[in-house]
């Protein structure tokens, strides 16, 4: 086995029954000798198609295309018409269940070797790291009624902040909740001001 360029992720490995690794931008296809079954995932520049034709004609596919935007941090008072805080560890079931059951275009379940079930738990288990002081420097809750709706977990990257998880509950989609997290997120979880 071969495993030049590659880096194991041995978290998803677990949730996926299957060895994962994600392999490295310069990596060279053929250095590469895994044991099947395996899951390999690699990221590529739009710009960069000479990498996507090798990568599709070894056998991967698109799942997923990312965008990202930069928006400086304020420090001002934002108003919002929504109960937005800090998240606490009572959140931590509500928030796993709204992962669970609120993802369906992301990159597991696009992937048609991913069956939903398994990525409904990834996707709540990413979020449970949280809580477990795993995955993420912050977390923004939304709340309805005194629930949590919605969350947004978050990295700080370099001194940047960056959405690493988004997800609001059924009945709260097209109420502004998400927006109204990234801007509580933006004058509150800034590294430079905090």
């Amino acid at each position: 086995m071969t495993t030049t360029g590659l880096t194991e992720d041995a978290w998803l490995g677990e949730r996926l029954g299957k060895t994962a690794w994600h392999l490295a931008p310069d990596a060279a296809l053929s250095d590469i000798d895994v044991p099947a079954p395996a899951f390999i995932d690699a990221r590529v520049a739009v710009s960069d198609m000479g990498r996507s034709t090798e990568l599709h004609a070894a056998g991967f596919a698109l799942v997923d295309t990312s965008v990202t935007f930069l928006r400086a941090g304020t420090t001002e008072a934002l108003q919002f018409d929504a109960d937005i805080r800090m998240a606490e560890p009572a959140d931590a079931d509500r928030v796993a269940q709204i992962a669970g059951e609120n993802f369906s275009t992301d990159r597991f379940h696009a992937d048609p070797d991913i069956d939903d079930a398994v990525a409904d738990r990834i996707k709540a288990d990413w979020a449970r790291n949280f809580f477990a002081g795993r995955r993420g420097e912050w977390m923004v809750v939304g709340c309805r009624g005194g629930q949590a709706a919605g969350f947004l977990q978050l990295l700080d990257r370099n001194e940047e902040v960056v959405i690493d998880l988004i997800a609001v509950d059924g009945a709260s989609r097209n109420t502004g909740l998400a927006r109204a997290m990234i801007g509580f997120a933006a004058g509150t979880c800034n590294p430079f001001f905090t």
